[in-house]
C-alpha cells in the first residue's frame, strides 16, 4: 500500500487528532479534500482507519499502518559521513546547531527523543542534510570533529523529514508524529517506534 507524501500529512493530522471530518483534514494539512477522501479510502482498505457519520474519521491500527509505511519506505539509505564531536551531548547540540545555523537541516530520531519521551535513550546526533547544502556542511563539521566524543551522523535529507518541523530551543527537530513514523521507518529503532506510540496513545487518552 504506497502512501504519497500528501497522504503522509493526512495520516499525521489524524493521529495528532481523532474524529476529524474530510474537510477538516483538508484545512489542517493544506492538502485538497480529493487526496484526503482517496487517502481515507485506501486506509479504509486496508482496514486501518474508519468512518462514523457525525463523528469524523479515526485510525484504528496505528501500529500495523507505521510497520507498512517503514517496510515501503526505510529512512536510512542516505548516509553520508560520521564525526565525532568532544563534549555531552547537550552541549554538542548546541555546537552543531551554532555550526549549521544557516543550513536547512533536522535533528531526528534518537536526540529528538529526549525532548519529547521517556523511552529516551542513545547519543547519536543525527542530522539530515538537504543535498545542495551537504558540501558546506560537512566544511563546518570538519572543523568540529575531535575524532572522539559524542557522534554526529550524517544523511543526505528527503522531503519526508523536512516539510516538517518544530524548533525546540533554539534547534529544529521533527514533529513528534514524524519520529514515530521515522523510528518505524529505521529497522533497528522500531521497537523504540512503538514504545513512543504507545506513550504518544496513552498520553492522547489523558490528554
Amino acid at each position: 500500500m504506497y502512501l504519497a507524501r500528501q497522504s503522509i500529512k493526512v495520516i499525521k493530522a489524524m493521529l495528532r487528532e481523532r474524529n476529524l471530518s474530510q474537510s477538516a483534514l483538508s484545512d489542517k494539512t493544506g492538502v485538497s479534500i480529493g487526496q484526503v477522501n482517496k487517502t481515507i479510502t485506501k486506509l479504509k482498505r486496508g482496514f486501518l482507519a474508519n468512518t462514523n457519520p457525525g463523528r469524523g474519521v479515526r485510525l484504528v491500527d496505528e501500529e500495523r499502518l507505521f510497520l507498512t509505511i517503514g517496510a515501503e519506505s526505510p529512512l536510512r539509505a542516505g548516509f553520508r559521513k560520521r564525526y565525532f564531536v568532544k563534549g555531552g551531548l547537550d552541549t554538542n547540540m548546541g555546537k552543531v546547531g551554532r555550526a549549521l545555523g544557516n543550513f536547512k537541516y533536522a535533528f531526528t530520531l534518537l536526540p529528538a527523543i529526549r525532548y519529547y519521551s521517556a523511552a529516551a535513550s542513545g547519543v547519536t546526533i543525527s542530522l539530515h542534510i538537504s543535498k545542495g547544502d551537504i558540501p558546506g556542511a560537512l566544511a563546518r563539521l570538519d572543523q568540529l570533529d575531535s575524532g572522539g566524543g559524542v557522534p554526529v551522523e550524517v544523511y543526505d535529507a528527503n522531503d519526508g523529514i523536512l516539510f516538517d518541523r518544530v524548533k525546540r530551543r533554539g534547534l529544529y527537530f521533527v514533529s513528534f508524529e514524524q519520529l514515530i513514523i521515522d523510528l518505524f521507518r529505521t529497522p533497528q529503532l522500531v521497537y523504540l517506534g512503538m514504545q513512543l506510540l504507545n506513550e504518544y496513545k496513552a498520553g492522547r487518552k489523558h490528554g
